[in-house]
């Protein structure tokens, strides 16, 4: 079997456990949709996106892993999952869609990878247990409400050195009382932060320090360099090199492979 059609499974209530083999690359839209008994999902390791709707209201799933190689979350993939209180999403993700975890209230954290560089509208709306979230240093596009009612948050971890672009920014965070959070950026551009919506709505903007939680799974922190063209290279020991060694390297806080 190497795909799962659309609605395949739209409905079954009685459904508790799905697992997904390694020969299935893609699953259509709805497939799992209002599956209310389903309580836990194993994907396997071939899948390259998740479909639309693909877990829409499957309200007793309690946690997700989405396997590496996966590059895109589809629309309202897992809206309305409100048992849900963990996901993860790999380093392979470029970009989440349009309600993709909206109203996952149970939801506490979510750490969004340096790999990822698009948020959808809504794509967190909703989550209203959310206290914590952690933005990747490649984001440069937050749809508008991607947070909107999240009105629990306290930390947002925003690694870029780019403020990212928000579309409509001043409902990015509507209802979610920024007012009384705290947001951690890199230090050299907190005076950027601070004059721009909707980061500057926050009760306090500060410095990211080193023992602050990272978006990159792999434990390497970003290098963020105030001269733009300035390469700053590591080695995987941590180690700042003059050049680029044979093997991997760290350049600006990504990988890089000198062969």
């Amino acid at each position: 079997m190497t795909s799962i059609g659309q609605g395949a499974f739209r409905h079954c209530s009685g459904l508790t456990s799905v697992t997904i083999p390694n020969s299935v690359t893609s699953i259509g839209s709805s497939a799992f949709e209002y599956c209310y008994g389903l309580t836990s999902a194993t994907m396997g390791n071939s899948m390259r996106s998740t479909g639309n709707d693909t877990f829409q209201f499957c309200t007793g799933l309690t946690s997700v892993t989405i396997p590496n190689g996966v590059t895109s979350i589809g629309d309202f993939s897992f809206q309305g999952c409100t048992s849900l209180t963990s996901v993860t999403i790999p380093n392979s993700v470029t970009s989440i869609g349009i309600n993709a975890f909206a109203v996952c209230s149970a939801l506490t954290s979510v750490t969004i990878p340096n790999s990822v560089t698009s948020i959808g509208s809504s794509a967190f709306a909703g989550c209203s247990g959310l206290t914590s979230v952690i933005i990747g240093s490649d984001v440069n596009n937050i749809k508008n409400e991607a947070f909107s009612g999240c009105k629990e948050l306290t930390d947002v971890y925003c690694y870029s050195i780019y403020l990212p672009y928000t579309q409509i920014s001043s409902t990015v965070f509507s209802d979610s009382h920024t007012e009384k959070a705290t947001l951690h950026v890199p230090a050299d551009y907190i005076h950027l932060y601070k004059v721009d919506s909707p980061w500057k709505y926050f009760k306090e903007i500060v410095a990211l320090t080193d023992s602050d939680p990272k978006p990159d799974a792999t434990g390497i922190n970003v290098v963020w360099n105030t001269e733009d063209n300035k390469k700053v290279i590591y080695d995987l020991n941590g180690v700042r090199l003059s050049e680029p060694q044979k093997g991997i390297n760290i350049i600006n806080g990504k990988k890089y492979v000198k062969r």
